[in-house]
């Protein structure tokens, strides 16, 4: 390839698609916020358009090409290059020999889906060369979802060097030699054809370009862990990003899928296309009359947020206060009748519908994660409203975005969130004997489990969470030997592993409520318990709730944001390399179904604590 074919190359980079690239890959270094110095490496750096503008863009920063065309190269050298800009020619797999170290931010662009064969070899010479614990990788490539893309690279540009990028791939590789995917997502509707487009079409473009089918590209933003390399994919820990591909392998329910995949095509689409919510300086928090909190999701949830209302309640008497939940979680909001005025729920369209006629001064939606409550806070009436910014789109929803802490305790998050309103009335709060039970189930309770017990919950929100049926049944045998009476809890879901126990052991001081017993009615056996096993789940921290004893077992769960924390709980886990996988509801293995940190869990462990909790 002579000088002049790098010239006309070089021309066809101006057009509107690599402007797009350019501000998005501008956008994304300034988020990183790269000390001065830092290092910027672009693999397949071609004619040098892209780092002739980012280092004008940035001259506080070195930037560094690499490009196996010596054509290229020579062209790109001839140009009037800043001091801050080096262009050498080399391959991908010759990195590891080149004379740079400690990068800061490697650069891919339209590069990876040309070397598949020596991909491996890439990827681990990159890692070499990457900043320890700080390096970060923006690759952008090929969208395979779209029919025409793929095509293309599978069949009609194949003899010209192209083939077909698979993220998927390419992710495994990277995984073991220690990169996490943080961010990922399509980009792109417009081919390089077109030099310029009205502004009106630009706009349509960024909205149709989340469809994953007609997207010309993807993005994928990765670090670097410190640990440089995994050795195998077993010991991936999850990234905090929730993938279109991780929510359809995670664990749940089919109609759980489906509210997620709309919240992910729908919310983020409507979340994009309205108006970003700005401070009201005029907000004041004594002004205060009628608060609405939003919080959709499981049982553990709700239970968290039960002493921060409870101290709502009692520094501000005044507030009517509103809870808009779901039919899973009601029960929790519905037997503390001192922390709210009026429940209502998603699940019950006239409920849902009344609510949205309300009108309020203050509306916090407690969700971590998800766009749609955000956006029912965002367009019910109302003067303020507040959530956690755990996504750009999301942030733009709220007058006042609340950082989240992945790994802190989660009351801790939830009084950030209620600081906002609260700011001298929340002190360091738990959990611990936060919920009340009613005179009239204490009365059923004396009835139906007449002495102390030790309760043992069966179920837990996905299968892989739970206790087996083996694990259960040796730990029930066990704490019959010492002649102690047991409640067995469940929902329907588990039905017939605790008939299943019931037959296998035939005692009387068993008592089976599995199925049996209303969610209130399970607090209430476990306040009269003398201790609670069971795994990471919502009962677990009801059992906390209600003052009892914990031994909680914890899997795929985040010990740090879960964990029981009263001072007779007891916590046991493998500590396996891949825990936690779950994030943000959402469970995605890398053990390809051992599960091992919740079946290689040792009922001695257990028998242990039991003697412990119960001297």
């Amino acid at each position: 390839m002579s000088l002049e074919q790098a010239y006309s190359y070089n021309e066809q980079r101006q057009c509107h698609l690599n402007e797009r690239r350019i501000k998005f890959i501008i956008d994304r270094l300034k988020s990183y916020q790269l000390p001065i110095g830092s290092k910027i490496l672009e693999i397949g750096s071609g004619t040098g358009w892209l780092l002739l503008r980012l280092s004008l863009t940035f001259p506080q920063y070195k930037f560094i090409g690499v490009e196996p065309n010596k054509d290229f190269v020579s062209f790109a050298q001839q140009q009037l290059l800043p001091s801050n800009l080096t262009f050498l020619d080399g391959f991908g797999e010759q990195i590891d020999k080149m004379e740079f170290e400690n990068i800061d931010v490697i650069l891919s662009n339209d590069v990876l889906h040309h070397i598949n064969a020596t991909i491996k070899s890439v990827i681990q010479n990159l890692s070499s060369k990457g900043r320890s614990g700080k390096c970060k990788w923006l690759t952008i490539e090929p969208n395979c979802f779209n029919p025409y893309v793929f095509w293309c690279h599978w069949y009609l540009w194949r003899k010209d060097g192209e083939d077909v990028f698979y993220p998927w791939k390419f992710l495994k590789i990277s995984r073991r030699h220690g990169w996490l995917l943080r961010r990922s997502g399509f980009l792109f509707l417009i081919p390089k054809r077109f030099k310029e487009i009205p502004n009106w079409l630009m706009f349509v473009e960024r909205i149709l370009e989340r469809i994953p089918l007609l997207a010309g590209g993807r993005f994928l933003e990765l670090s670097l862990s410190s640990a440089k390399s995994y050795g195998d994919a077993d010991k991936i820990v999850m990234s905090a990003e929730i993938t279109f591909w991780q929510i359809i392998t995670s664990f749940g329910s089919g109609r759980m899928k489906a509210i997620k995949i709309l919240d992910y095509f729908v919310g983020s689409l409507t979340a994009f296309i309205v108006w970003s919510k700005k401070r009201d300086p005029s907000f004041q928090v004594a002004a205060i009359r009628r608060l609405l909190i939003i919080r959709p999701g499981g049982i553990g949830d709700a239970v968290f947020l039960i002493p921060i209302l409870r101290k709502l309640r009692e520094a501000r008497k005044d507030i009517r206060v509103d809870i808009l939940c779901e039919r899973r979680n009601r029960e929790i909001f519905l037997s503390q009748e001192d922390i709210c005025n009026e429940l209502y729920t998603y699940d019950s369209l006239k409920s849902f519908l009344k609510v949205l006629r309300n009108s309020y001064d203050v509306v916090i939606d407690t969700e971590q994660w998800h766009y749609l409550s955000a956006l029912v806070s965002y367009f019910i009436k109302h003067r303020h409203n507040i959530g956690f910014a755990t996504r750009p789109l999301r942030s733009k929803l709220f007058n006042s975005a609340i950082a989240y802490e992945q790994d802190a305790y989660e009351i801790e998050n939830f009084r950030k969130l209620f600081s906002v309103i609260l700011p001298d009335s929340l002190p360091a709060i738990n959990i611990h004997n936060c919920f009340k039970i009613g005179g009239d189930i204490k009365l059923w309770v004396e009835k139906f489990s007449p002495g102390p017990t030790v309760s043992i919950f069966l179920g837990g929100s996905i299968v892989i969470r739970r206790i087996s049926k083996p694990q259960a049944l040796e730990i029930i045998r066990y704490l019959l030997k010492k002649d102690i009476s047991i409640a067995v809890l469940g929902g329907g879901d588990v039905y017939s592993e605790g008939q299943d126990i019931e037959k296998e052991i035939s005692n009387s001081r068993l008592l089976n409520f599995v199925g049996k017993a209303t969610l209130i009615q399970s607090a209430a056996i476990i306040q009269r318990s003398r201790l609670f096993i069971g795994p990471d789940s919502g009962l677990m921290h009801l059992a906390g709730a209600v003052g009892t004893p914990v031994i909680g077992i914890f899997g795929p769960g985040n010990l740090k944001k879960w964990a029981p924390r009263g001072s007779g709980d007891v916590v046991i886990t493998e500590n396996v390399e891949c825990s936690p996988c779950t994030r943000f509801g959402y469970t995605v293995p890398t053990c390809h179904g051992s599960y091992k940190c919740m079946r290689e869990i040792k009922t001695e462990q257990i028998y242990r604590a039991v003697d412990r909790c119960l001297s």
